[in-house]
């Protein structure tokens, strides 16, 4: 078999075992006399590897060694803490939240385009790109869905829909044929009535896709999403205003400023344990219509 490149990172769970699960197919298709076999023997991952969580609100100086405030987190209004640890932390991300997918896309496309220089050119080889969890996010915690009154008022893409034709576009390349994209996940969030008992709904879900070559194939069963089901406790950050001993973090900090805070709130702190997945099967049929199908049952079929 084809060895992993020196930087792959398997250890991801959802990731690992998706290229299991795929690998186990292509060799249960080798074994089979059909005239529908794989037209892959081997398969190749390789991994994008990058930090994704939340960025310590303070470091400690190189010089003194004593701890100083993080200047990234600086002016970001997106301080919380995580459940699993006491130091406080910041979202990372630009202010301008479509710069922010623009940079997040360049990011991703400069990791696949490192991938393709290192993969392996045979065509008999699937090639499985694999980027993190959580790696568009936002610096509130999430990016929002835009409601059907914004969109229809402003007859924009929001940040999500930048997000996906940005993917579209990478895996639309000849170079690409044989490669399949699993790009991280995107982390969504949709503002709800405030009479409700959450004022949001949370989505957690990793765009799939299938590369092929626009010239001789459509993008018909090489679009798909799959959504996560259940909120981990290092998914979300609980934001500074809901800290019970803020007051100790904000004498620490000098840029907090807590009534232009946008941060969302941490759903699995407040006992929201499951992503609101409901959604999806909500817009099933408009999501067939933009191409896309939605795996929620961990079997995957792809177009050739």
């Amino acid at each position: 078999g084809i060895e992993d490149l020196d930087y792959v990172d398997n250890s991801s769970d959802f990731a690992g075992g998706f290229v299991e699960t795929v690998a186990q197919n292509i060799r249960r298709d080798q074994k089979k006399e059909s005239t529908n076999k794989s037209p892959y023997s081997q398969v190749q991952t390789l991994s994008f590897q990058i930090y994704t969580g939340g960025a310590p609100a303070f470091i400690p100086d190189e010089t003194t060694g004593k701890l100083k405030h993080n200047h990234e987190c600086r002016g970001l209004n997106s301080y919380g803490l995580p459940e699993d640890s006491d130091s406080l932390q910041c979202y990372l991300g630009l202010e301008d939240s479509a710069k922010d997918v623009q940079h997040r896309l360049g990011i991703m496309t400069d990791a696949v385009n490192r991938a393709y220089d290192v993969s392996n050119k045979d065509p008999s080889v699937l090639k499985i790109f694999l980027a993190p969890e959580f790696f568009f996010r936002g610096k509130d915690g999430a990016f929002a869905f835009a409601s059907e009154e914004s969109e229809e008022a402003n007859g924009a893409c929001s940040d999500i829909c930048h997000i996906l034709k940005g993917l579209e576009n990478i895996a639309a390349q000849k170079r690409f044929e044989h490669w399949l994209f699993l790009f991280g996940t995107v982390i969504g969030s949709e503002a709800l009535p405030k009479e409700d008992t959450y004022d949001y709904q949370f989505y957690n879900f990793a765009p799939l896709f299938k590369g092929f070559d626009p010239a001789i194939s459509k993008r018909v069963g090489k679009n798909f999403l799959v959504p996560k089901r259940y909120v981990s406790n290092i998914d979300f950050l609980t934001p500074l205003r809901h800290l019970t001993n803020r007051t100790i973090a904000m004498e620490l900090l000098d840029d907090v400023d807590l009534s232009v805070e946008r941060t969302l709130m941490n759903p699995h702190a407040n006992n929201h344990k499951k992503y609101d997945n409901q959604m999806w099967a909500k817009y099933k049929d408009e999501l067939t219509e933009l191409g896309y199908n939605m795996i929620e049952y961990g079997w995957v079929f792809m177009g050739e």
